[in-house]
C-alpha cells in the first residue's frame, strides 16, 4: 500500500515572508493565548519553535541522566520503533524495557537486541489502561519498515489510509507498580496516547513514581487531542516540575 502524503503546512499572515514574522513577533506570541482554534494553532506553532530551539538542551539533559545510570537502574523506552534510544539506554548497563506493538518493528528489535541481555522487549503498546486496541500503521513509500507515527488514536494525520491491526495494550500505571522501584528515565513517544496518561499523572500527582520523564507530544499531528495537549503543556509550564520534559524532539 502506498504511503499517504503528509499534509502541507498551513501558513498564516504572521508566518509569511517579507519579514512579517520578525516584525510581528510580539503579536505572534500573544496570539497563542487567544481563545478558539486560531489561538490553539498559534500555540502549536510556538511549541514547534520552542521544541526546535531547545532540542540541544533536551538531548544534553537526556545524556546527563544516562551518564548517572548504573546496572541497578531501570529505563523505559515507550514507542521504541527500531531501537535508536533503546540502544542508548542499554549502553548504560541499566535494565531497559522497550515497548513496540507493530509486528515488523518488533521483529527488527528482536534481531537487534538478541545479544543484549539487559533489554527486555514487550510486543505491546503502552496506554492509560490495559486491553486490546486498534493500531493505525503509517506506511512510508520505499521503506522496508513502517514509519514512526503508528498510533492508537483516531485522527493522526500521518497514519491515515494505512492498515490497522489489533494490538495488546499494557496499563502504564500497573506496569510502573510491577517494577518494584522508580525508573530512572522514561522516554515516551506514543503518538497521542501520551495525553490520557499525562492527564492522570497530573490529576493524581504521580510524578514521584518516575525519575525523569521525556515526552514527545503530538498537538500538530493529532488534531482531536490538540486542546487537551495544549492544556497539558500549559500546566507543566506553570508547575515547572523538575522531572518532566514535554519537548522531546
Amino acid at each position: 500500500m502506498a504511503a499517504t502524503a503528509k499534509p502541507p503546512a498551513e501558513k498564516r499572515w504572521y508566518e509569511l515572508g517579507l519579514g512579517l514574522r520578525t516584525r510581528f513577533g510580539s503579536l505572534y506570541q500573544l496570539l497563542r493565548f487567544a481563545p478558539g482554534g486560531e489561538g490553539q494553532r498559534a500555540y502549536t506553532l510556538w511549541l514547534d519553535r520552542l521544541r526546535k530551539n531547545r532540542m540541544q538542551a533536551t538531548m544534553s539533559e537526556f545524556d546527563r541522566i544516562l551518564a548517572g545510570m548504573t546496572p541497578d537502574s531501570i529505563a523505559l523506552d515507550l514507542g521504541a520503533h527500531q531501537g535508536e534510544y533503546t540502544a542508548k539506554l542499554a549502553a548504560t548497563g541499566a535494565q531497559v524495557h522497550a515497548f513496540e506493538p507493530e509486528p515488523m518493528l518488533f521483529a527488527a528489535l528482536q534481531e537487534r537486541f538478541a545479544d543484549t541481555p539487559n533489554v527486555i522487549l514487550h510486543q505491546a503498546a503502552i496506554a492509560a489502561e490495559a486491553g486490546r486496541m486498534t493500531l493505525h500503521v503509517e506506511l512510508c513509500e520505499g521503506a522496508a519498515l513502517p514509519g514512526m507515527s503508528n498510533t492508537l488514536v483516531e485522527g493522526h494525520c500521518y497514519a491515515r489510509g494505512g492498515p490497522s491491526i489489533e494490538v495488546e495494550c499494557v496499563d502504564f500505571f500497573a506496569f510502573l507498580d510491577s517494577l518494584g522501584s522508580v525508573p530512572a528515565v522514561v522516554k515516551m513517544d506514543i503518538e497521542g496516547a501520551e495525553v490520557p496518561i499525562l492527564e492522570r499523572v497530573i490529576e493524581e500527582d504521580l510524578l514521584n513514581r518516575i525519575g525523569m520523564l521525556f515526552v514527545e507530544t503530538h498537538e500538530r499531528q493529532v488534531l482531536p487531542l490538540r486542546q487537551r495537549t495544549i492544556a497539558l503543556h500549559r500546566h507543566i509550564f506553570r508547575a515547572q516540575p523538575a522531572n518532566v520534559n514535554l519537548l522531546w524532539p
